[in-house]
């Protein structure tokens, strides 16, 4: 509504949705025009995508129908736009960097959280710092020659118009969220091509030294020990001793219940019971 309440665009919005439990992924069309908008229908190609979900690569392609030199706005709680890029799958990396479109961040649930007075609203503020956003990385405000000041003072205009009922609280607590959203977008630049899945390989395989480093240690400490000689006649290691002994327990407690001449079965046959 505020490029509506700016500009006189037209605007249309569509979800996507199906039969979906909460809490699953929904996208959501908007289009704003200075004529109207005829068409209604999911979109194919669009200039701007704003992903709140911060694993959306995970299970969609959220590029998908970006025109080149686009802007792609996406959750991330990282501050170091190299953390940002390093966090995307090389796949989506050459798309970004292939199509030019510009990669911007911004952590929408710590703007949310830190800002609103009420726990209930967070979540629904989320989207409130994306609108902060969007006017910071698009062309609309150069295009209708806006200002930062005349644009907060149309979005408090619109705040207050819907919230107003609510409270001078729930107004400048949305305000509040709106600016941050616009102030603390942070620009990604593309760095190299598989970055991030260079450093996740380099940090497991860290991981997989210092492991098999302890387990090495473990081992040289059961060395330590000297070695027993079992029932079975073979080495077995000083911290294996007990149980060892137990299994060799049950195997004889076991062999005793299926003997026909165990102490705890009736006395054996005789020889002319059981034949020539």
């Amino acid at each position: 509504m505020t490029l509506f309440d700016l500009l006189g665009y037209h605007i249309k919005a569509n979800p996507k949705y199906g039969s979906e439990k909460k809490g699953q992924p929904t996208t959501y069309y908007l289009s704003a025009a200075p004529e109207p908008i005829r068409v209604n229908c999911e979109y194919f190609y669009v200039d701007v995508v704003l992903s709140p979900d911060p694993n959306v690569f995970h299970h969609t392609n959220a590029l998908a129908g970006l025109n080149e030199g686009g802007v792609f706005i996406i959750q991330s709680e990282r501050t170091a736009p190299e953390k940002v890029w390093e966090d995307i799958p090389p796949a989506f990396q050459k798309i970004i960097a292939d199509k030019k479109i510009k990669l911007f961040a911004l952590d929408g649930f710590k703007i949310a959280r830190e800002e609103a007075t009420d726990s209930d609203l967070q979540l629904r503020m989320q989207g409130i710092a994306f609108q902060g956003a969007f006017f910071k990385a698009s062309n609309v405000m150069q295009q209708a020659g806006l200002d930062e000041p005349r644009l907060l003072d149309a979005i408090r205009s619109q705040l207050q118009h819907k919230f107003g009922s609510k409270g001078a609280r729930v107004v400048e607590d949305n305000m509040r969220v709106v600016k941050r959203g616009f102030d603390e977008l942070i620009p990604v630049q593309p760095g190299a091509i598989g970055a991030g899945r260079a450093a996740t390989q380099l940090r497991r395989s860290a991981g997989c030294a210092g492991h098999g480093q302890a387990v090495a240690r473990e081992q040289s400490a059961d060395e330590r020990h000297p070695p027993i000689l079992g029932a079975d006649r073979q080495l077995r290691p000083w911290n294996g001793q007990r149980q060892h002994h137990r299994s060799l327990h049950r195997a004889r407690r076991d062999a005793r219940r299926l003997s026909p001449f165990s102490r705890h079965d009736a006395d054996p046959l005789p020889a002319s019971a059981v034949g020539p």
